[in-house]
């Protein structure tokens, strides 16, 4: 069994999952605005979010954090394809494989479950948010945390020295 291979994958798999739910609030920024601005004033919440008349407050909720845990999931399986490629590629075994998706399915329930949204632990969202907006600060953090994702399991260095040594 190779744990170096599931420790990376499962680094990767939260980085990638953190990434993509930064991502989807990058598209989707005005209920965290709403938030930010006017804390659970309702009746500001409802004029900054547009809201029509056969339109609910709840609705728009659901629909944000179904897109959440969604964007999660897809990361997961993005994360799985290509622990899945490189494994296959390394010669490492399946079992392997079956043990990363077993321990980072619970992640996105975790996280939505938790709220542990990088920008409710980045200290200084606030200030950043006034610089460039909430958008902006969302595909910034989004990028950012992809990108260390992705160069967990796809940097020459690490495939080298994990995968192909093994544990």
């Amino acid at each position: 069994m190779k744990w170096k291979f599931i420790v990376i994958g499962l680094l990767s798999t939260l980085f990638l999952i953190l990434g993509f739910r930064q991502l989807f609030i990058a598209i989707n920024p005005k209920i965290l605005e709403a938030y930010y601005l006017y804390g659970t004033d309702m009746e500001k919440v409802d004029k900054h979010l547009g809201l029509a008349h056969d339109e609910s407050f709840a609705d728009v909720f659901l629909y944000y954090f179904l897109g959440l845990f969604a964007a999660g999931m897809i990361a997961w399986l993005v994360s799985m394809a290509i622990s899945w490629t490189l494994a296959k590629k390394s010669g490492i075994p399946k079992i392997n494989i079956i043990l990363l998706a077993v321990a980072t399915i619970p992640l996105t329930p975790l996280i939505s479950k938790f709220h542990l949204d990088f920008h409710q632990l980045y200290f200084s969202f606030k200030e950043l948010a006034t610089v460039v907006g909430v958008s902006g600060t969302m595909l910034i953090n989004g990028a950012i945390l992809t990108s260390i994702g992705l160069f967990l399991v796809l940097s020459k260095k690490m495939k080298n020295h994990y995968y192909q040594q093994g544990a």
